[in-house]
């Protein structure tokens, strides 16, 4: 007889976000590995209060132009979910769970990106796969995006840990916590976009339709903008063409293939993302990191800790000299992701070894 295995992925699957998505795909590819059948369980968006909503009419108003922007990009992001992410047939959340999802699946996977986030409103508890039994429950390079659990948060937090028999995480700052707290083992591996290579990434790039004439440098940046022009010309890079994807009108509405497309092309990267830090070291692209302004949340955790596992240089705009700035070693960083790739495929092969193929 024939035994199709079931993972269930559990993660963001709303808003336009390249990194959100571009991880959510890299890591169902992963688990078809040691699966027949890896499926997406996609969230039930929460609704938008009244003031939101006004705030969106008002601005369709006075903006019409991004307002066609918005949702020219959120269509590309539509048609790359058609395309590459397999959705399981119903939505879930905290209020509203499946009534035959435990049957359809023989694990479930939550991760990566910032599920855990104790000041994120759109985090709930299915994140951590409470609606299932403990042997179920499989984290992956899981997100918390801060430095500290709010106080009123961590005994919730302890008992939703305690729910799994281990934990994998994205960051180091909180593993010696969450050992302490809730005495289950907290393991810290690479965001899935790194378990594949270039090649793999190729794969599903596609050429925006705009020209590019110039060499470019591409500028993706989350936060405020502020430090763009100031490490442009601190670095001599303004000869380039400047392609800012979150900025420009003309660059704005892209999909996440073609994301991917813009930073294997481009010349040099200049983003505080930390989906484009990943991408750029994924395809040795030259790059800096600028400090993200506009958020009170310290996030810099997530690049310490990808600095020391790959033992990166510093790569921060305020500290790096122009002397530095095509100084990267990309056959040692290669070497160093795939080590954690290996330390990944033992986490895995833990949990999943009766179905690895």
């Amino acid at each position: 007889m024939v035994i199709i295995m079931r993972i269930g992925i559990v993660t963001f699957t709303f808003g336009d976000n390249f990194g959100q998505r571009l991880q959510n795909y890299a890591l169902q590819e992963y688990l078809k590995k040691y699966a027949d059948c890896v499926m997406t369980i996609p969230q039930f968006e929460p609704p938008k209060s009244l003031r939101n909503k006004y705030r969106f009419v008002k601005n369709a108003i006075i903006h019409p132009k991004h307002t066609y922007y918005d949702w020219k990009r959120h269509q590309k992001f539509l048609n790359f979910d058609r395309d590459y992410i397999q959705y399981y047939c119903c939505q879930i959340s905290d209020n509203s769970i499946p009534v035959k999802i435990d049957d359809d699946f023989d694990f479930f996977v939550c991760g990566s990106d910032q599920i855990w986030s104790p000041y994120s409103p759109f985090v709930n508890k299915t994140m951590f796969l409470t609606f299932t039994e403990k042997n179920k429950r499989i984290s992956y390079a899981a997100s918390i995006a801060s430095n500290q659990i709010p106080s009123e948060k961590r005994e919730q937090y302890s008992s939703y840990w305690r729910g799994f028999n281990e934990i994998s995480i994205r960051e180091n700052t909180l593993r010696d916590y969450i050992e302490r707290s809730s005495g289950v083992k907290a393991n810290v591996h690479v965001d899935p976009t790194l378990l594949h290579d270039w090649r793999f990434w190729s794969k599903i790039m596609h050429e925006p339709g705009f020209q590019i004439e110039k060499e470019y440098v591409l500028c993706y940046f989350l936060g405020s903008i502020e430090q763009r022009d100031k490490v442009l010309s601190k670095f001599n890079l303004e000869a380039f063409d400047v392609v800012d994807i979150m900025n420009d009108k003309k660059y704005y509405s892209i999909s996440p293939a073609e994301f991917l497309w813009l930073i294997f092309n481009s010349k040099f990267v200049i983003t505080d993302s930390y989906h484009g830090t990943l991408f750029s070291l994924i395809f040795h692209k030259p790059y800096v990191i600028a400090n993200r302004l506009g958020t009170e949340i310290d996030m810099n955790s997530r690049f310490e800790t990808l600095t020391e596992l790959l033992m990166l240089k510093n790569r921060n705009s305020d500290s790096l000299k122009a002397s530095e700035l095509y100084d990267i070693d990309f056959d040692f960083i290669d070497s160093r992701i795939a080590k954690e790739q290996t330390v990944t495929a033992r986490y895995f092969s833990k949990y999943l070894s009766r179905i690895e193929r």
